[in-house]
């Protein structure tokens, strides 16, 4: 809730969003009141046990309309905003302003065709001005980290990205999902130079972000790195140790293990880009 508590001012100061918000939706929606996205009537689809369900990531969510932005758990739903009608066809979004826990979020779907499970796909949105006008907005003094664990991890992952600090190359970090779950892709802008330092250096710094993964959000989160024009990935690590590569850096990882003390460690089987295993010792 905002500082100063008052449920009855609360939605109108929401309200207030409409004229930061205007240069991106054009109108505001509400239960009753819906946006035709590609079909899908929101939010009213998405609300009261109807036939879809929100997900952020491919993790439900529980969200529940509020015109105080107070809820016993999940995601407040207090304002709903869309392009729709001013847009051409593919280019529709519609974002649902939430508050959960006290921390507000702006989230965004723009899916445009149904899915076996009826889920419909949001995300925090990227737009920085979108989540600092509303979390001004909110002015709440709850911040994420006091109540991450009552996000999905998907947002928990979300937050990470959008925090963490300077990136040792130009690129950027970016949730995805697949058939494996989701992991945390760094998609560099120039490839690594072809030698061992740079490579080993590559390798650590891959590492320092699937640590800081690992304590920040949970065990069991892929990190990859994405080098440009390259159609796999060139390492992968879950809880900073690798667990796919491809051939040049699983030569240096292999001769990096070659150097400690075999007799202790488990034998760990990497699988390269040219379809060969080296089998590491870490």
């Amino acid at each position: 809730m905002p500082r100063g508590g008052k449920k009855e001012t609360y939605i109108n100061t929401i309200l207030k969003a409409v004229k930061l918000f205007y240069k991106y939706m054009t109108k505001q929606y509400s239960p009753n009141n819906n946006v035709d996205l590609y079909g899908l009537q929101l939010p009213d689809s998405v609300l009261n046990n109807n036939k879809w369900q929100a997900v952020i990531g491919n993790t439900p969510i529980v969200l529940n309309w509020s015109e105080s932005g107070e809820e016993e758990s999940g995601y407040s739903l207090v304002a709903v905003y869309s392009d729709a009608e001013a847009q051409d066809h593919l280019s529709k979004h519609v974002y649902f302003f939430t508050i959960n826990s006290g921390v507000p979020k702006v989230l965004i779907t723009s899916q445009t065709q149904g899915n076996p499970n009826n889920y419909l796909y949001f995300k925090e949105t990227e737009n920085k001005e979108l989540r600092d006008g509303f979390s001004n907005i909110v002015n709440s003094s709850v911040t994420f980290d006091d109540v991450k664990s009552n996000f999905p991890k998907d947002e928990q992952l979300s937050y990470f990205i959008s925090n963490y600090g300077q990136l040792p190359y130009k690129g950027y970090l970016t949730a995805e999902n697949d058939d494996n779950g989701t992991r945390i892709t760094y998609y560099v802008d120039e490839s690594i130079p072809n030698d061992k330092q740079a490579i080993s250096e590559a390798i650590e710094q891959l590492k320092a972000i699937s640590l800081s993964v690992k304590q920040e959000v949970g065990e069991g989160i892929t990190v990859s790195l994405k080098e440009p024009l390259e159609t796999e990935y060139t390492l992968t690590l879950i809880d900073v140790q690798p667990t796919q590569t491809n051939h040049i850096f699983g030569r240096i990882i292999q001769e990096v293990s070659n150097g400690a003390d075999i007799s202790k460690r488990d034998c760990l089987v990497i699988k390269t880009k040219k379809c060969d295993i080296i089998e590491i010792y870490d």
